[in-house]
């Protein structure tokens, strides 16, 4: 490792085999001697002796941001950084891609609906319907995004702070606005709220508590779709309090989910795999903190580490690509031809693990090219899977309206329909996940600010 301290306390390391992965951490700020900064050319780069030329260096990190607004930044600098962006931008578009692709799956699996009772309906079923498996593969990638979003955070009461107001930020809005307009569009509209029942049913659907005692895994919420964000409110809520163990976030967070997931029904029932098994569990948040299906969770979470462990990489690239290939032939087998049927690790989640494990290797030594549509699919993704009920419920309705029902059960529909859910998924995520979930979002610091402020005056 060598290092250069540039102008105004800036570092900039290098490392003969670093990657993004490896050097991602926050940058360490010191003062200047006159000495040093003098020794910084502004025309021929650095000349700090026994540091290498810039050439040299495989790897380097710029934070152009600690440079004071009056002192323009050396030459030598913004080569630095424009090397750095350029050679480091899009490494997780893959992410994005596979998120892309998980609300894809999902909303075409959703889509085959308008094509029951065709003559083709059971290879169309066939085809269509393990694309439910974008649910598991969310969830994988939600653990790795967990991982790999908080690699920097020290594990103090603060950071678990910013952690929870910005995930709680993140879905919160959205998901109670697209409730609200569910109950409008399927529902009974504003009568609904005038039982007490339904206002039970509405505030546990918002606050991602399961509804009903009922067999795993969807919990009824309004919103049928709601169901995996209950597991992905509290998959968050034990992510958050595990950083308090600050190294140990990950030994704690496996710990607590073993405790939950595997021990417990151990010594009370028998242990399942399958996140359809119903424990009786009471209360019962309790079957749904026990269900396996947060195992792909945990899954995810591990890829996460590996991603950020040194020493795990395919530096062959025949054997990475070839590794790659692998998994998704893996997928296609396990998912499409019979031996996975359902949600859960053993079944579509294995073969989707092993995937986002092989990608998010071959990504730190390979730079994994990903089509631009897909990635901005990754963008809308939140919204695509929240949303697409409701923009097929409105569209529904309005051509059987103008009296052209009787063409809905084609291929024709089923474009025009994943059209224009994709279409509202842009709008919703706009408005709801950049504008709303923004404003909640600084509005609970602004007030989380002047609280501490209060405290301490």
């Amino acid at each position: 490792m060598t290092a250069l301290r540039g102008l105004s306390g800036v570092w900039l390391s290098a490392k003969a085999s670093a990657t993004p992965a490896q050097f991602l951490a926050s940058p360490r700020i010191s003062p200047l001697s006159p000495e040093t900064r003098n020794s910084i050319g502004p025309e021929n780069g650095p000349t700090i002796p026994g540091v290498l030329p810039i050439e040299h260096h495989p790897f380097l990190i710029a934070h152009p941001a600690s440079w004071p607004y009056h002192a323009p930044a050396p030459r030598c600098i913004k080569k630095i950084t424009r090397w750095y962006k350029m050679n480091n931008s899009g490494k997780l578009d893959w992410v994005q891609a596979l998120r892309g692709i998980a609300a894809m799956l999902v909303v075409l699996c959703h889509a085959r609906e308008y094509l029951a009772g065709s003559p083709n309906y059971p290879l169309i079923e066939s085809i269509f319907l393990p694309g439910a498996m974008g649910v598991d593969l969310f969830f994988i990638i939600s653990g790795f995004i967990m991982v790999y979003s908080t690699r920097n955070s020290a594990g103090t009461l603060e950071d678990v702070k910013d952690f929870a107001i910005k995930r709680f930020s993140r879905i919160w809005p959205t998901y109670t606005v697209a409730t609200i307009l569910w109950v409008f569009i399927a529902d009974a509209g504003i009568s609904y709220f005038s039982s007490t029942d339904n206002l039970i049913v509405f505030l546990k659907s918002i606050f991602f508590i399961p509804v009903k005692d009922m067999a795993p895994l969807y919990f009824a919420p309004i919103i049928p779709l709601g169901w995996t964000l209950n597991f992905e409110m509290y998959f968050y809520a034990v992510f958050g309090v595990s950083l308090l163990f600050k190294r140990f976030r990950l030994i704690a967070m496996i710990t607590w989910i073993g405790l939950t997931v595997v021990c417990l029904p151990m010594l009370t029932r028998v242990f399942s795999f399958s996140p359809f098994t119903f424990y009786t569990f009471a209360p019962n948040y309790l079957n749904l903190m026990a269900n396996p299906i947060i195992l792909e969770f945990v899954a995810g979470a591990l890829i996460g580490h590996m991603y950020l462990t040194d020493w795990i990489a395919i530096k062959n690239k025949a054997i990475a690509f070839n590794s790659l290939a692998l998994s998704i032939g893996a997928v296609i087998w396990y998912n499409y031809s019979g031996p996975a049927y359902l949600h859960g690790i053993t079944n579509w989640g294995a073969p989707l693990i092993l995937v986002v494990l092989v990608l998010a290797i071959v990504s730190k030594t390979f730079h994994i090219q990903t089509p631009a549509a897909l990635t901005w699919l990754g963008k809308i993704s939140f919204s695509l899977y929240l949303t697409h009920f409701m923009t097929r419920a409105v569209m529904d309705y309005s051509v059987a309206y103008l009296g052209f029902g009787q063409f809905m059960h084609t291929w024709g529909y089923v474009v025009l329909s994943v059209i224009s859910c994709i279409s509202m998924a842009a709008v919703s995520q706009y408005l709801l996940e950049q504008k709303l979930s923004d404003a909640f979002k600084n509005a609970i610091q602004r007030r989380k600010q002047s609280s501490e402020l209060s405290v301490e005056a």
